[in-house]
């Protein structure tokens, strides 16, 4: 099984790969999982799927995340305006109601969001009571991770504080 998830892994167009139940986003950076009861790769998602809830990763493309707005250049500012409202009221009024309208479809409020520092690299995540998902994004170098949780607030926060640095 190992085997499988490491071939998987390498098989992504970016440089995360997965071994011992670690999957490695970059050279400073991880996610550590309990085995999965199926592992689905699919483009650019890799998906974890246990019992009664999964978890999702992918690299986000700045071009591709939100058809038909190419994102581009401004893809750090954008994610990290869907946790910080202040981030959000420096857009231009047009990203910040794409922000906005973002930040409530993945049931961001003041009171639901998680904030980490792992050196040059920021972890933010949201876990929506009314829709049972948690999303994440790891924003650092030049890369943005998304990471989908769905299912129960113990599995986002379990995936949320098991994303740490090497």
């Amino acid at each position: 099984m190992k085997k499988l998830i490491l071939i998987i892994c390498l098989m992504l167009p970016c440089l995360s790969f997965a071994s011992d139940s670690q999957l490695h986003l970059s050279k400073s950076l991880q996610i550590n999982y309990d085995a999965p009861k199926s592992l689905v790769h699919s483009g650019n998602l890799l998906i974890f799927k246990y019992d009664d809830w999964y978890f999702s990763h992918e690299l986000v493309d700045a071009a591709k995340y939100y058809h038909p707005v190419d994102l581009t250049g401004v893809e750090v500012d954008f994610f990290q305006s869907l946790f910080l409202l202040e981030k959000r009221k420096q857009l231009p009024e047009w990203l910040s109601l794409i922000s906005s309208e973002l930040s409530n479809s993945f049931g961001i409020k003041n009171d639901n969001t998680d904030v980490k520092k792992l050196n040059q690299i920021t972890v933010f995540g949201a876990y929506s009571d009314e829709y049972k998902q948690g999303n994440v994004f790891i924003i650092g170098g030049s890369q943005i991770h998304h990471v989908h949780i769905n299912g129960l607030e113990a599995n986002y926060q379990n995936v949320f504080n098991s994303i740490m640095s090497k």
